[in-house]
């Protein structure tokens, strides 16, 4: 249903049991995911924690609350909220009355969507640009109170199952309120259980921090918790429960040894909560780990980067592999994106050098630091890497090297266009905002888009956050950062007597910012990037062979409506489809492409944007080779 006038009825708690109970298996431990998850994909954490929980013969059951709210809001409703603007903190707001008996929607709802109040009072205020969807608090009321009786009715239902332990899994931001929510619900129906939390969302100090939210919380699961949680569930099933309710991370667990998620158990609540067509049709992806931490971290870890994991390791290239197909085999037709912060060097080398043959493996996604060369993006097609997020977040070197980002914008560019060739979906983000940017780092960004406008555009175009653990919030003043502070908004969800400043995620402060203080100029850039999502499916800047010559087809219309068309030979097609050093004047063909915008120059390199087929781009790549080797 997706109706916004729904009021629980008999009928409706009826259904809701009778799809907790189809799902749940009398195991002692229940591990809930809340919403307001993503609902495209597993959790993988629960389901690696039944597993391993599985070889030492203890039954952990996990029980998808975030589908069986969306399975009664209906999908679009539930993803509208879950992905709407951060600063909203919407999902947090549909459970604060639950929580913390607020008013519905937290405090001050109605200034939900407004920067001044929920980020800061200050010119950061105005981050996201490109957030201007207008809150239909009416609506969202409606459904705050289906989630308000959603969690009431789902605590009752459980505690009839008369679990000795409730878990939570806390991944992100507005999962929060839920969780907390839920504890409580389930202590005022079951005042025996033991009531825990983990997940990715209590890393560090957060951690302890939680529990200023809810005295019923009786354990929480700091950092990595395989091995902690299966020395507390044997503690805790006989009846010798840990002294300390912060449960710090053991030793590291050995990857290779870690078994994999049951896919086919997740497969089967989901079909069983949302339906068959759901499960075809609307579950995007499977997750899966092939390792943990950030080997770049370890070198230079990105200022903005909030993550906690630096050093780094990784499964084997046997064992990933294997995995693999068992996964293929659990859950055809899914593709298999990486939980990865980051893929291991030379992962498509490693990959391909064990087994060429790809036809057992999964259609594969990953976070990556952007590939330099043809070659390594042909390689990513090789092992059906469809789907990529690289790190990019500018097209200006300079503000790359602000970020420490260990990559350049000429090479970010020149990805992308390899991608697309490729065929190779990149999803990525341009940050602005950032400490000490320049005029000429935006400047130079809004000369470059409309020349790029038949590549993929990035997901957003939105301020730099400061996040938790980031360099810039652990080293402000080498940022020349000042006066950090939470976003106000937590002061909207969460009670003023918790420890909200260590709950917290996100923060702003003040310092210099060409972008902050020039903010036409981003709304400039924001509007070239908003039409170039608009048109860039049908844009084409490319080139075919033909008759012995090469045809380049270029309908960006930065000079005339229409198509724009040129024969060029092929030493001339070799010469500007070749990413190369160059100063201009130097060669009449660079020149011809630079003049006729048909390839950047970037920090002293020539960069070509025309696109064409894998083969002809592997061929202008070997030609080139071998010119390099004959020199």
């Amino acid at each position: 249903m997706n109706q916004h006038s729904f009021t629980a009825t008999p009928h409706w708690f009826e259904e809701l049991r009778e799809k907790i109970l189809s799902v749940t298996n009398d195991g002692d431990i229940l591990i809930v995911v809340p919403p307001f998850y993503n609902i495209g994909f597993i959790a993988l954490g629960p389901y690696l924690l039944q597993a391993i929980a599985k070889q030492h013969d203890y039954k952990v059951d996990v029980l998808h609350l975030d589908l069986l709210l969306a399975n009664i809001i209906g999908t679009e409703d539930y993803i509208e909220i879950q992905e709407s603007p951060t600063y909203w903190m919407l999902g947090e707001r549909m459970f604060a009355r639950s929580a913390f008996e607020f008013p519905q929607l937290g405090k001050d709802a109605e200034l939900m969507t407004d920067q001044f109040h929920t980020i800061s009072q200050t010119d950061k205020a105005n981050m996201y640009l490109n957030h201007t969807q207008q809150a239909d608090l009416e609506k969202y009321k409606l459904l705050e109170q289906i989630c308000y009786q959603f969690l009431q009715k789902s605590a009752e239902v459980i505690a009839e199952l008369n679990y000795k332990i409730v878990g939570v899994s806390l991944g992100f931001c507005n999962q929060i309120n839920a969780s907390i929510a839920f504890i409580n619900q389930v202590k005022s129906f079951q005042p025996g259980a033991v009531t825990i939390i983990g997940g990715s969302y209590c890393e560090g100090e957060k951690a302890e921090a939680l529990f200023s939210l809810s005295k019923y919380i009786d354990y929480i699961f700091e950092g990595e918790s395989e091995l902690s949680f299966i020395d507390f569930l044997r503690n805790t099933l006989q009846n010798r429960p840990p002294k300390q309710r912060l449960i710090k991370p053991q030793k590291e667990a050995s990857l290779e040894n870690l078994p994999i998620a049951d896919y086919k158990a997740y497969a089967q609540q989901v079909k069983k909560i949302m339906g068959e067509d759901y499960y075809e049709h609307r579950v995007k992806a499977i997750w899966y780990e092939t390792n943990r931490g950030c080997w770049w971290a370890e070198k230079a870890k990105c200022t903005f980067c909030g993550i906690t994991e630096i050093g780094f390791r990784q499964k084997s290239i046997a064992r990933i592999a294997q995995d693999l197909e068992e996964i293929k085999a659990q859950v055809p037709g899914k593709f298999l994106f990486f939980t990865d912060l980051i893929m291991s060097s030379g992962f498509p080398d490693k990959l391909l050098s064990y087994n060429p043959d790809m036809a057992n493996y999964p259609v594969l996604g990953m976070q990556l630091k952007v590939s330099r060369t043809v070659q390594d993006v042909a390689k990513l097609s090789k092992i059906n890497a469809k789907y990529i997020l690289p790190g990019v977040e500018a097209f200006s070197t300079s503000l790359l090297k602000k970020m420490k980002k260990g990559t350049t914008g000429r090479q970010n560019i020149y990805f992308i266009r390899n991608a697309y060739c490729f065929g190779i979906s990149t999803q990525y983000y341009l940050l602005w905002g950032l400490p000490n940017d320049t005029a000429k780092e935006y400047e130079t960004l809004l000369e470059i888009l409309p020349l790029i406008r038949h590549l993929q555009p990035p997901q957003l175009f939105d301020g730099a956050q400061i996040s938790r653990d980031a360099p810039y919030f652990t080293n402000p003043d080498e940022y020349n950062i000042e006066r950090l502070n939470y976003w106000k908004v937590y002061d909207m969800i969460f009670p003023e007597e918790s420890d909200i400043q260590t709950v917290a995620n996100y923060f702003v402060g003040e310092y210099k910012s060409f972008s902050y203080e020039n903010v036409e100029l981003i709304e400039a850039i924001q509007q070239e990037i908003t039409h170039w999502k608009k048109v860039w499916t049908t844009t084409k800047l490319s080139m075919v062979h033909l008759m012995g010559n090469y045809m380049i087809y270029d309908s960006r219309q930065l000079n005339k409506p229409g198509m724009e068309n040129h024969v060029v030979n092929e030493a001339t097609a070799m010469e500007i489809m070749t990413y190369q050093r160059y100063q201009k004047g130097n060669s009449m063909a660079l020149d011809w492409a630079i003049g006729k915008k048909l390839g950047l120059w970037i920090d002293g390199w020539y960069i070509p944007i025309i696109t064409t087929t894998p083969e002809l781009l592997l061929k202008f790549d070997h030609y080139q080779q071998m010119e390099l080797e004959h020199k």
